[in-house]
């Protein structure tokens, strides 16, 4: 069933990039610290709750193997895989994004290819894992089902697994 106010589920449409904003409307000249860090984007069942990231395609984990990452950075946002500045935690990673927000428009981002047409099917509610020393606020939007959400990291200059929860907004998709 389609949600309020989305549009009506379009299969000629490619669902398989994904933009991601850090601190959205706000310039990377006022930022203060511009630099960020998000590995292991992917899936999970229902409300974001339960087994973990799972996902038909595979997680995106920026690993060698999974290589290469396409990004299409704009207005101020670069983005790049690099080695894991913080093996800790929740991310023992290698490998994973840097994002970088210099002078530009305050929605300087980067949009992730992400490899293939998203598996709805599979579930609505995406997890993301993220590293930021000062509070801020990340934005994930699916491009061409044109929804997004924002959801704060808390600045604990930690690994911190965010989840940004589309169920019912994905217009059927699922």
């Amino acid at each position: 069933n389609q949600s309020a106010g989305t549009a009506a589920l379009n299969l000629n449409y490619l669902y398989d990039k994904a933009s991601i904003f850090f601190n959205f409307g706000v310039d990377g000249a006022t930022a203060g610290e511009k630099t960020y860090y998000f590995d292991d984007i992917g899936v999970v069942a229902g409300d974001g709750g339960g087994g973990g990231p799972i996902s038909a395609r595979g997680l995106t984990d920026f690993e060698d193997a999974g290589a290469p990452y396409t990004f299409s950075d704009f207005d101020g946002g670069a983005a790049t895989v690099i080695d894991n500045p913080d093996i800790s935690g929740i991310d023992m990673s290698a490998k994973v994004a840097q994002m970088q927000k210099f002078a530009g428009q305050p929605w300087g981002g980067t949009t992730l290819d992400m490899g293939g047409d998203v598996d709805w099917s599979a579930g609505e509610a995406w997890t993301m894992k993220v590293r930021s020393s000062r509070v801020v606020p990340v934005l994930f939007k699916w491009e061409g089902l044109n929804q997004e959400l924002s959801v704060d990291h808390a600045g604990s200059g930690t690994w911190e697994e965010l989840c940004f929860d589309f169920t019912g907004m994905t217009g059927g998709a699922a």
